[in-house]
């Protein structure tokens, strides 16, 4: 596999010389020049197909998004619209370990995911962060059933309960206790 080809003369060193072997090539532009080769056009996904591909997605601020990938991979996704348009940039990995259900930003530098009912808070150090950028993994509580998960200001959180949980409300701050309904 050779992804994101530049050219012809790139890959054409690559390609093995019998015939008992098969190449996939991924190019932004056509690579005509390569004897041989078939063609097969892809269109560009939808932002809404796009995004499908990810479980969770947690907005940073007005032009950067995390998502997490359903193998627990984090990636940072930059938006750049105007009035006539809305694209995507390319994500950048930002590591692994990431399996959360739900994902928030408080706005004040707190991310905070929950999965399998644990809740746990990590601190942004950028607007675009990379990986060094999220530190802090602190675990709140567990035994959460949440259907959606948002921030209402610095350190606070709105979480309607799923149908036939009990629901709790109020700041982040870690546990001290057991958990209550």
């Amino acid at each position: 596999m050779l992804d994101d080809a530049a050219n012809e003369q790139q890959v054409r060193p690559l390609l093995p010389a019998g015939s008992d072997c098969a190449v996939l090539i991924t190019a932004r532009d056509r690579l005509g020049g390569l004897a041989g080769a078939r063609l097969t056009e892809l269109d560009v996904l939808a932002p809404q197909e796009a995004l499908s591909l990810f479980t969770t997605i947690g907005t940073l601020n007005f032009s950067t998004v995390l998502v997490t990938s359903a193998a627990g991979h984090p990636y940072r996704v930059g938006i750049i619209t105007n009035n006539t348009s809305l694209v995507f940039s390319k994500p950048v990995d930002l590591g692994e370990g990431w399996t959360h259900d739900l994902l928030t930003y408080d706005g004040s530098g707190h991310l905070f995911g929950i999965a399998d009912g644990t809740l746990r808070r990590y601190n942004i150090g950028a607007a675009k962060p990379n990986a060094s950028h999220i530190t802090g993994n602190t675990l709140i509580d567990t035994g959460f059933t949440l259907k959606t998960l948002g921030s209402t200001g610095p350190d606070w959180l709105r979480a309607p309960r799923a149908p036939g949980s009990c629901s709790r409300t109020g700041s982040t701050a870690p546990a001290t206790g057991p958990a209550t309904s």
